[in-house]
């Protein structure tokens, strides 16, 4: 697997917001950039109206676009919630075939832990 294993962290804001429009790129939106207000808005694939972007790393409904991004082109995606003890879980994603995934990452949340997955996956996607 090339080293795309990512270990599990917790990602400040800044970062989600990072991976909010690496993930949005990837899932081919287009002109992002922020509104004057301050919110992440662009051009959603096929459309040609401004819209905001989702917060794809801390909204799993929002992230399950990935999901479905990877089913519509065959691409394997498995998720696995780990319990830790108590209401403690951590999240892995691991994208590609089991036998040589592209990528795996985990993360205490689910959304994040996709979008981490579907970064390190892009390239080889593409």
């Amino acid at each position: 697997m090339d080293g795309n294993l990512i270990e599990q962290r917790l990602l400040d804001s800044e970062e989600i917001e990072v991976l909010r429009t690496r993930v949005a790129e990837n899932l081919g939106w287009r002109k992002l950039g922020y509104s004057a207000g301050g919110i992440l808005i662009g051009l959603p694939p096929g459309t040609k109206k401004l819209s905001p972007v989702p917060s794809y790393g801390r909204d799993i409904k929002a992230a399950w676009e990935i999901v479905e991004f990877l089913a519509l082109r065959g691409i394997r995606c498995q998720i696995e919630v780990k319990i830790l003890g108590g209401s403690l879980r951590t999240y892995a994603v691991e994208i590609g075939d089991h036998t040589a995934p592209l990528s795996r990452s985990t993360s205490v949340w689910p959304a994040a832990a996709l979008c981490l997955a579907f970064d390190l996956a892009e390239a080889q996607l593409t």
